[in-house]
């Protein structure tokens, strides 16, 4: 006869050879509220738009809008929509530098954006536009 007790059940309370011990697996986890909203998020920035852009209605989804008021936003000077913008224009001209001729092209960009910006805020950040005398 075997020994039972602890550390040592019953034959017919041991697994079975060939069987899993957990049959019906590690339940699935469930999705959090967060993954969940972003997808919704994802949806409507995909849906298409009629946008009036100078009286001409075009096509567009939100979120191709969204981004158009963002950079109209930040080259009318305002400080929150600069903030968005220039981190992203400074990693754009990093991925570009590989190509001499496209360098090019995004410093005569830069340095337009960057007179736009001085002529509606001054030369640096801290001064007032009105404050040049």
């Amino acid at each position: 006869m075997r020994k039972k007790g602890y550390k040592n059940p019953p034959q017919e309370h041991q697994f079975k050879k060939g069987f899993s011990g957990n049959p019906k697996g590690r339940p699935k986890k469930s999705r959090p509220e967060a993954s969940k909203s972003q997808d919704q998020m994802r949806e409507v920035l995909a849906e298409f738009i009629l946008a009036n852009i100078n009286g001409t209605a075009i096509k567009m989804t939100h979120k191709r809008a969204l981004q158009m008021r963002l950079i109209t936003d930040a080259l009318n000077g305002k400080p929150h929509a600069m903030r968005f913008i220039l981190p992203e224009l400074l990693q754009s001209s990093h991925q570009k530098e590989s190509d001499p001729l496209s360098h090019i092209d995004q410093q005569k960009n830069d340095n337009r954006l960057l007179e736009s910006f001085i002529k509606n805020n001054g030369s640096s950040l801290g001064e007032d536009p009105d404050d040049s005398a």
